[in-house]
């Protein structure tokens, strides 16, 4: 009886552990590929993008993850730098137009449309 218990919960574990693989991000995957946990907040940030971008493949949901998280470290730095509020914010506009300068290189003219409209505030998309 406790080997048929030992033996279903270890049939539990391996099934749970695919469908974790099956249903996670590729992003994810990247990430722990390079070694790197996947923060929640970075996941949800992918996700907000290709809700509305829903075209994207792999390799950009990649670099898309990549571009979100430089943006936010690069913008908490500035935040825990101590710069003057000008400074700061002309720390926080490079910061954001690197960001969008990124997008560009790896979005198609119609889904940097869409990112676009995703981060402009105020707007139906950037409420998703």
């Amino acid at each position: 009886m406790k080997q048929t218990i030992q033996s279903t919960l270890t049939v539990l574990a391996v099934a749970a552990a695919a469908a974790a693989l099956t249903f996670a991000s590729p992003v994810a995957h990247a990430q722990e590929a390079k070694g790197k946990p996947v923060p929640g907040w970075l996941q949800k940030e992918v996700e907000k993008v290709t809700t509305v971008i829903s075209d994207l493949n792999e390799e950009q949901k990649t670099k898309l993850a990549d571009a979100i998280q430089v943006r936010t470290e690069a913008v908490a730095k500035v935040k825990s730098s101590g710069a003057s509020g000008d400074e700061a914010k002309a720390q926080t506009k490079d910061a954001w137009s690197a960001y969008f300068n990124g997008a560009k290189t790896f979005l198609t003219d119609a889904q940097f449309e869409k990112f676009k409209e995703l981060h402009k505030p105020n707007t139906a998309a950037s409420k998703q």
